[in-house]
């Protein structure tokens, strides 16, 4: 953890130079091992300022500050909001201390006058410490903002029209996200892109314009996706739950509501949640539980101020306005995949375009604490749009059941069975069958009650599969 202090010199006060003085220099330099520019002092800034990554990220965190936070009449403001706030306590203070007055206003003067000062400075610093050729222009033109915004790194530009300097060979990006009801379209600038998340070295003055069409009246289209309420006790990571964005256009979750079967328990999104496209974003009660269990996941948000009953409960999303996007209400019993109750399991939906009200559509794949921030089911496994589309009933079943599927032409055709963690059990039969429909009965092999998969194979290795309850 680290903390400000010594803000003396700060605004101009105590040094000479006033808003000229490079502090840039003196926080990156290391010269002595006396006061100042230690070599101790800033050792660690130093060292990561030899990364790209790192130094790209620095110069572009300075140039989001310098074109909001610290604009100069921003600034202003804020410090006339501040002044305001204390002036009527100022005439007892210096009058406790026998002093006059009139040099505190003229104090207030001095920083409001820096404010005004100091950003052309520190763009020049910048440009002479890291050896920048320039800094440019960069403009957003938005003809049509409620229909999405922009991200400029990591500022987020709701305005129809927008400007701010950013340098040359330091890559900004921009990602345009889509209000509910629209898509991203493309980007207006020197070459038409069609991705939304781009990035541009600024080597002259840029304008872009995002375009946003209407998404045929679909919703936001996000995906309660995995749940574990209930922990292994040796790899307890707390309760989460993971959304999925399986859409091509990034989606604006801020001010987005979760909640459990209570509408007393809620957990507001804050301002700048994006879930990218075919992302996923876990939703946490224990953030430092869950960095232990999963070092390798980052694409996390919490803290979660509630948690999942392990008896059965609701995941409920609602996004900015209020409206329900997407229910799942679950059960610890049959047909609900029961090893995600405190077994090391959580409940995996087998595939996003399925309906996650159903219990069928879950299983518990990976017995290790679930599959956070990744696929929960191999495209071999997954549900298939169909080569081979087959239906099975009685589903669930006692342990005979019936399949039925419509043949267009002869076709030598493997049934498989596995269970919900993806391992083979046996194979059903192997067989060749005329065209047209046909259906047979089986009789399933001595398995435990639980949900499984049946996956029919050609023998061009073309498949479909569905999801079996055994009672």
């Amino acid at each position: 953890r680290w903390i400000l202090f010594d803000t003396d010199n700060s605004f101009g006060f105590g040094n000479p130079e006033g808003a000229r003085f490079n502090s840039l220099r003196r926080a990156i330099t290391a010269t002595s091992n006396g006061w100042p520019n230690q070599y101790w002092a800033n050792r660690i800034l130093r060292d990561l300022l030899n990364v790209t990554e790192f130094r790209h990220q620095f110069i572009n965190n300075f140039a989001d500050a310098l074109n909001r936070r610290f604009l100069s009449e921003r600034v202003k403001e804020h410090i006339d909001t501040l002044a305001q706030a204390i002036a009527t306590e100022i005439p007892t203070h210096f009058a406790r201390w026998n002093s006059d007055s009139d040099a505190w206003e003229e104090k207030v003067d001095l920083m409001k006058s820096y404010a005004t000062q100091r950003p052309p400075f520190i763009k020049q610093h910048l440009l002479a410490e890291f050896e920048l050729p320039a800094f440019h222009p960069v403009t957003i033109t938005n003809d049509h903002p409620e229909r999405g915004f922009v991200f400029v790194n990591r500022l987020d530009v709701r305005n129809a029209q927008w400007t701010g300097d950013y340098f040359e060979t330091v890559p900004v990006k921009f990602r345009a996200i889509p209000t509910n009801g629209y898509q991203f379209s493309h980007w207006e600038i020197d070459s038409e892109s069609t991705e939304a998340n781009i990035q541009i070295d600024p080597t002259k003055a840029l304008t872009l314009r995002p375009v946003f069409s209407e998404s045929d009246g679909q919703t936001s289209n996000v995906v309660i996706n995995e749940i574990n309420y209930n922990s292994l006790d040796e790899a307890d990571a707390g309760d989460w739950v993971e959304l999925h964005n399986p859409s091509s256009s990034p989606i604006d979750l801020s001010g987005w509501d979760l909640k459990d079967d209570d509408d007393t328990h809620e957990f507001l999104f804050p301002e700048g949640t994006i879930l990218d496209a075919k992302s996923f974003l876990i939703v946490t009660r224990k953030p430092n539980d869950f960095a232990t269990i999963f070092p390798n996941v980052d694409n996390t948000i919490g803290n979660l101020n509630f948690g999942f009953a392990g008896s059965g409960d609701q995941v409920r999303l609602y996004d900015r306005d209020g409206d329900l996007v997407d229910s799942v209400a679950y059960e610890d019993k049959a047909p609900w995949p029961t090893a995600a109750d405190g077994d090391g399991a959580t409940l995996e939906l087998l595939s996003p375009e399925l309906d996650n009200t159903l219990a069928i559509n879950w299983g518990t794949r990976n017995p290790d604490g679930g599959s956070p921030g990744r696929q929960n089911w191999p495209t071999s496994l997954a549900p298939s749009t169909g080569a081979i589309n087959f239906s099975s009933y009685p589903n669930p079943t006692n342990g005979e059941l019936t399949l039925s599927f419509n043949l267009g032409t002869l076709h030598y055709l493997t049934a498989n069975l596995y269970r919900s963690d993806g391992a083979l059990i046996t194979t059903l039969f192997s067989s060749p069958f005329l065209a047209g429909q046909r259906s047979l009965t089986l009789e399933l092999p001595g398995i435990p009650p639980g949900l499984y998969l049946l996956q029919l194979v050609d023998e061009e290795g073309k498949s479909g599969a569905i999801r079996i309850v055994k009672r």
